[in-house]
């Protein structure tokens, strides 16, 4: 999706941005110019990778993503399940004066060593698929989030940024059952 589409969402969010891309720069500078929080988006290190290779990594996302105020990746990234990676991980986050956005699943050691360094840690409580960007089930599923949200005090979702998904969340966010949401950044 175009980034000027986000730029125009009527609420701040916090948007998860590839640090590889080419244009790294200009697309986080817009985001934060209308109020949304940058996040770095990082892939998988390659199998085998070790904490000196996390490092070398992390100060290059961060370096093209300086002003980033979180630092997330796929579920499935090695840095989300293992325990040394993930103790690691926090520690340079702790550094650089940054959160983490993770996902419960098994063990969670980034929850774990986010706790222990004292690090902001959000944890994802909906993510949609590919599946899910429809207008409908997105509606329904923004629907029990909120649901939640009321029981809980907060709830995080990840939304592709697929022209189906902001279209389905700029609907349900104009609807009656997001009268008493307040949609913020993480």
């Amino acid at each position: 999706l175009d980034p000027s589409a986000l730029t125009g969402l009527p609420f701040a969010t916090t948007i998860a941005v590839i640090p590889e891309r080419a244009d790294v720069a200009e697309v986080a500078a817009s985001y934060r110019a209308v109020g949304s929080e940058v996040a770095i988006f990082a892939g998988d290190l390659p199998q085998g990778a070790t904490a000196s290779d996390l490092e070398i990594a992390f100060q290059s996302y961060h370096s093209a993503l300086p002003e980033a105020v979180a630092f997330t990746g796929a579920a499935t990234a090695d840095f989300q399940r293992s325990a040394l990676m993930a103790q690691h991980l926090t520690q340079l986050l702790s550094v650089e004066g940054m959160g983490f956005v993770g996902y419960d699943q098994g063990l969670n050691p980034v929850r774990r060593a986010a706790e222990r360094a004292k690090l902001p840690y959000a944890s994802v409580d909906k993510l949609f698929g590919p599946s899910e960007d429809n207008s409908g089930t997105l509606g329904r599923e923004l629907d029990r989030a909120a649901f939640a949200a009321g029981q809980r005090g907060s709830v995080v979702v990840a939304i592709p940024t697929t022209p189906e998904a902001i279209t389905g969340l700029m609907a349900w966010a104009a609807s009656p059952a997001a009268a008493g949401v307040a949609l913020a950044p993480v």
